[in-house]
């Protein structure tokens, strides 16, 4: 309603009153009165739905994280969370299940810790029972075969001690070893090293190779540098079949020491050279075959290469042998 005040005919004045009566408004608003409601209970109904499905999305998450948390607390670490959606919830899932992963991987690495002790320690038992068991068929009656058994064992049992503190520097990872420096004669080491593995393998007539008399001098730690060519050489014999060679050659190039450690053995398959020195790594074709081992030796060979300041790498052919070649710094003298 609009008021004009209008100057009526003779000079009066007056209001002009206008009414307008919104008809076509009030049909209009009448005729989508109906669909408005029903589009807004519609949409109420769908909110009600989606935050429903959402609530049981997201409680069923929490469902699935009780049951991980369950089975974790419970030592069973194959359950994974579903990884759907690109979203928080999801990255979450994502997170959580790369730590269940990571806590399985530790938890199978404990578990075969024990086995893998018994594997390395193999070894130096072996070569301690076969010196006890000349000692007892007829070595202690020759004082020069009794001295070289007591030697062999206590060299042996120290060994022994060595690679159980190794092991456990591999376990935990967190600790380095301990390298004395003291000058040696690594030729000396090789031969050693060789006699005690060709007395494992006499039943294989394998033919052992070896440095020649001359000496090659180094400074850094005999025992250490023991302890790999023990792994290598074992290694090279324990594959290495009957009537094989297995061979240690030894060179200096300037400031640098070389050893090479080869075998005529079953070699080993490219696609498996690049994890050969990961902890608890074994090649199927060892696996298939039942070889005994978890794959400890090369890992710790390598660490202790690595603390020494020196590489190690290897090269194989398949049928034909493997070869190892390490690499130290001679140091000066």
């Amino acid at each position: 309603m609009i008021h004009t005040p209008i100057e009526l005919p003779g000079g009066d004045l007056g209001v002009l009153d206008v009414t307008y009566i919104p008809d076509d408004e009030e049909t209009v608003i009448d005729a989508i009165r109906l669909p408005m409601t029903i589009l807004a209970l519609s949409a109420m109904l769908i909110m009600v739905v989606l935050m429903q499905t959402s609530m049981v999305w997201v409680l069923n998450l929490v469902d699935d994280l009780r049951q991980a948390a369950d089975s974790i607390d419970a030592g069973r670490l194959e359950e994974r969370l579903p990884e759907s959606g690109e979203n928080e919830i999801g990255d979450l899932a994502r997170s959580l299940n790369h730590l269940i992963e990571r806590l399985q991987r530790r938890a199978d690495a404990q578990g075969r810790f024990v086995a893998d002790a018994s594997h390395e320690l193999a070894t130096p038992v072996a070569g301690i029972r076969g010196y006890t068991s000349i000692l007892r068929a007829w070595g202690a009656e020759d004082p020069v075969v009794l001295e070289e058994a007591i030697d062999a064992i206590d060299r042996e049992s120290g060994r022994m001690a060595r690679l159980t503190s190794e092991l456990l520097n591999l376990l935990h990872a967190d600790q380095g070893l301990r390298l004395k420096t003291e000058r040696f004669d690594v030729n000396a080491v090789a031969r050693e090293r060789l006699a005690a593995t060709a007395s494992r393998y006499l039943d294989k007539q394998i033919e052992f190779e070896g440095p020649e008399d001359e000496s090659l001098f180094m400074l850094g730690d005999p025992d250490r540098l023991e302890d790999v060519m023990a792994i290598l050489l074992d290694n090279a014999g324990k594959y290495t079949p009957p009537g094989g060679t297995v061979a240690v050659r030894t060179y200096r190039l300037r400031d640098e020491i070389t050893i090479e450690v080869s075998d005529t053995g079953k070699g080993i398959p490219a696609e498996d050279l690049p994890r050969l020195f990961d902890r608890f790594f074994r090649s199927e074709s060892a696996r298939a075959e039942g070889e005994a081992g978890f794959g400890l030796g090369l890992a710790i060979a390598k660490s202790i290469v690595d603390s020494m300041g020196g590489t190690i790498s290897v090269e194989s052919v398949v049928d034909e042998g493997t070869g190892f070649t390490i690499v130290l710094p001679r140091g000066r003298m």
